[in-house]
C-alpha cells in the first residue's frame, strides 16, 4: 500500500514536469507543445482531484476527461504530421471519437464504474496516433530525431496510452473480484506514467529545429543517421 501510494503521488508530481519545463525553457510553448501543455495540465487537474476526493466515488470525472484528453493528444499529434492527409485523417478522430462517446454514455456505460468502451477507444486511438506520427514523420526527416520535440513527445504519448490500452480493461474486469490485482496494476501504471512524462519533459525541452518543407524528398536514412555513434557522442 505504501509503494502504491508512493508512486501515485510521484506520477502526479511528475504530471507537473513538462509544465515546468515549458515555462522554465527558454523555446517555452509554442504550436503544438501548447497543447501539450494543456494535456500535462488536464491529467494534473484530474489526478490531483481523484486523490484529494479518493474517498468517493468520482470515476465518473474520467469520463469527461478521458475523452478531452485524448482529442487534445489527437490534435497536438495532427500539427506535428507533413502532409494535409495525415494531418486532416487525426483531425477527423476527434469529431468522430466523440460522437461514438456521446453515444456510449447514454447507452453502454456505467459512469460509476470504470469504462468498458470510451477509455479503451480513447487509448488505442491516441497510441495508433502516436505510433503513426513516430513512422510516417520519422522516415521523412533527414534532422536527427532526438533533437526534435515531436519525436520524444510522440515516445511519450505511446508508452501513456499503451500501457493504458493494456492496463485499464484489465482493471475494469477484475475490480470487483481481485481488487488486489488491481491495486499491482495501479502501481505498476503509475511507474509508466513516471518514464511517460519524463520523455514528455524531454521533447519539451528541446530547442526547436529549422527544418525543411514538407515537400523535400523522404529519407529513410534518418532514423539510422539519428542514432549514430557520432551523435551519441556529441
Amino acid at each position: 500500500m505504501a509503494l502504491s501510494r508512493l508512486m501515485a503521488y510521484t506520477a502526479i508530481a511528475m504530471e507537473a514536469g513538462p509544465i515546468l519545463g515549458g515555462i522554465a525553457a527558454r523555446t517555452g510553448f509554442a504550436g503544438p507543445r501548447l497543447w501539450v501543455g494543456a494535456w500535462c495540465f488536464i491529467a494534473l487537474a484530474l489526478d490531483a482531484t481523484m486523490a484529494t476526493f479518493g474517498h468517493t466515488n468520482n470515476l465518473w470525472v474520467t469520463y469527461l476527461v478521458g475523452p478531452t484528453m485524448g482529442s487534445v493528444a489527437l490534435h497536438a499529434l495532427a500539427r506535428w504530421q507533413r502532409d494535409d492527409v495525415a494531418r486532416i485523417t487525426l483531425w477527423l478522430m476527434i469529431p468522430i471519437a466523440l460522437a461514438v462517446w456521446f453515444v456510449a454514455l447514454l447507452r453502454f456505460e456505467d459512469p460509476e464504474s470504470y469504462s468498458l468502451l470510451v477509455d479503451p477507444m480513447y487509448d488505442v486511438l491516441c497510441l495508433g496516433a502516436a505510433l503513426f506520427t513516430l513512422g510516417h514523420r520519422g522516415l521523412r526527416e533527414e534532422a536527427p530525431l532526438p533533437r526534435q520535440d515531436w519525436f520524444w513527445i510522440s515516445v511519450g504519448f505511446a508508452v501513456y496510452y499503451g500501457k493504458a490500452a493494456a492496463a485499464s480493461p484489465l482493471a475494469a474486469a477484475l475490480v470487483a473480484t481481485r481488487p488486489d490485482l488491481v491495486l499491482s496494476a495501479l502501481t505498476l501504471m503509475a511507474a509508466t506514467d513516471i518514464v511517460a512524462y519524463l520523455l514528455i519533459l524531454k521533447g519539451i525541452l528541446c530547442r526547436p529545429l529549422t527544418l525543411s518543407g514538407a515537400s523535400s524528398p523522404p529519407s529513410p536514412s534518418a532514423w539510422r543517421s539519428s542514432w549514430s555513434p557520432s551523435e551519441r557522442l556529441s
